[in-house]
């Protein structure tokens, strides 16, 4: 079987294809799915077996939830024409990344014996080992960073629900992190795809009640008294047009599953069209409970870290917080399963006695590696803020723009001999007809060369302005969330 090395060096030409009993024949490292030993035979071999509707429903779960509590503080931060302009523009721009990297991931995946199946493989296959660690800390920081995230704002629902005397953040924190101590005897999230649909509903009823809790609340006055004026554009403080920028950013972040998303569609020719769909939906959600949050609590909503914070603390508000509750438990089992499996399979876990004992062992000190990141830091907006600035801005946008770049840049593609067809006649190509067609001997399969696609001026002039445009308000909000960050912790008693 092949080691880990050869793939963590990214060996992209590589498919494990070793059927040893009890192996599996596939292994992912950069995947938030980790395929089963059947599955990932028929991957290899282009009979993916999830649905169109399907793969929209994985991105859509993937995509809303925490993103829905964080928005409505953006539109406060910004104003309506600036965040409105914004969720349009990400939404949007996401598509067509999103549609890049289905691409790319085509193109790689035609090369002779090449299996790229994850973000890490796609970037070494389109820029070698520089590409291979951009993807990679694309990836895994987002892993790492939105798992503090869940757990900050988990620690948060707690206390609308018991009430904020009950118990002691930290505490919350600690007892949210032993919920999930059960779930790391999960080796795949082939097991628990039943819990990830309980949490896509779960983002739904969240949804609903806090749009319905939004209306009631401004038909009865429930709001009088609180400041509920609303702005265009913001223009006192300009700096916090790039963090309400980043947390928009945030609320998009589902990229880093569309790898595996793409090899499991049956028709993926399809794939382009389910992110379409997905982020469309995520669209209608993060608008809705935006401009109806922002419209009846205005500038109040700047008072808390997200749209709970400034509702009234009644059986509704709790109700929300429970359901938030459980999807970040099921959302929390998604995020960090790329970095547990890279692990696991560099330690070669999956091999040794009392495997499993291995497993949860470890995947419980990065749980707790992720608590203890945040108690130090419990900002909610600000570290949401950082995360969308720095790693999601990687993996969402600047990734796939460079590796479509790469992959099809006009000039350079057919000198590539790593990512051309080679260039042969048909007497050759038909002495080697078994290598590169053992399926097919028919006369219309021996073509001399196959005319491949190459980026057009407009396709690079948008790549290229992606690239520049996110890369310098990720450098601006990076900036203001860090400040943000420091100046909130000189009045913060950690550990007390």
């Amino acid at each position: 079987m092949v080691g880990v090395q050869d793939i963590a060096m990214g060996d992209t030409n590589t498919v494990v294809a070793n059927h040893k009993k009890g192996e599996s024949s596939v292994v992912s490292v950069g995947n938030i799915y980790t395929a089963s030993e059947d599955a990932s035979s028929d991957i290899a071999k282009g009979e993916g077996q999830a649905s169109f509707v399907k793969t929209v429903i994985n991105i859509v779960t993937v995509t809303i939830g925490v993103g829905m509590m964080s928005m409505p503080l953006a539109f406060a931060q910004s104003g309506w024409l600036f965040a409105i302009t914004c969720v349009f523009l990400a939404g949007t721009t996401s598509m067509y990344t999103g549609h890049l990297l289905g691409v790319c991931l085509e193109e790689a995946n035609e090369e002779p014996g090449c299996f790229v199946k994850s973000y890490t493989e796609l970037g070494f296959a389109a820029l070698k080992t520089p590409g291979e660690w951009l993807a990679g800390f694309g990836i895994y920081g987002t892993c790492l960073g939105t798992s503090v995230v869940f757990i900050i704002l988990a620690e948060n629902m707690f206390g609308i629900i018991f009430g904020p005397d009950a118990l002691d953040k930290k505490l919350w924190a600690l007892v949210f992190v032993g919920l999930l101590f059960p779930f790391t005897s999960i080796k795949t999230l082939n097991h628990v795809a039943v819990i990830s649909f309980a949490g896509a509903l779960a983002s739904v009823m969240v949804f609903l009640v806090v749009v319905i809790e939004d209306i009631t609340e401004a038909t009865i006055g429930g709001t009088i008294g609180l400041k509920t004026d609303t702005i265009l554009f913001e223009t006192e403080n300009p700096m916090q047009l790039a963090t309400a920028a980043t947390t928009i950013v945030f609320s998009f972040a589902a990229h880093i599953v569309f790898p595996e998303s793409y090899l499991q569609m049956s028709v993926r020719s399809t794939f382009s069209k389910a992110v379409v769909y997905a982020f469309s939906f995520a669209l209608f959600i993060y608008l809705t409970i935006s401009c109806v949050s922002y419209g009846v609590y205005g500038a109040d909503i700047l008072n808390g870290d997200n749209i709970l914070d400034v509702l009234p603390n009644n059986w509704a508000t709790k109700m929300m917080a429970a359901f938030l509750l459980v999807h970040l438990v099921t959302a929390f089992l998604v995020i960090l399963n790329p970095v547990y499996r890279a692990i696991e399979l560099a330690w070669g876990i999956d091999d040794k006695p009392y495997s499993l004992v291995w497993m949860m062992t470890l995947r419980i000190l990065i749980i707790g590696c992720s608590y203890f990141v945040a108690v130090a830091i419990p900002f909610f907006s600000s570290v949401m803020s950082l995360l969308g600035a720095t790693t999601i801005t990687v993996s969402t946008f600047t990734c796939p723009c460079l590796f479509y770049l790469k992959l099809f840049w006009p000039k350079k593609r057919n000198a590539d001999p790593a990512l051309s067809v080679p260039q042969m006649t048909l007497e050759e190509y038909s002495n080697d007809a078994q290598k590169y067609n053992p399926a097919s001997q028919s006369s219309a399969s021996m073509q001399p060369s196959v005319q491949r696609r190459t980026a057009t001026p407009t396709e690079i002039v948008i790549c290229l302005s992606i690239i520049a445009v996110t890369t310098f308000i990720g450098a601006l909000s990076t900036y203001q969330s860090i400040k943000n960050i420091v100046d909130n912790a000189a009045n913060e008693k950690f550990f007390g």
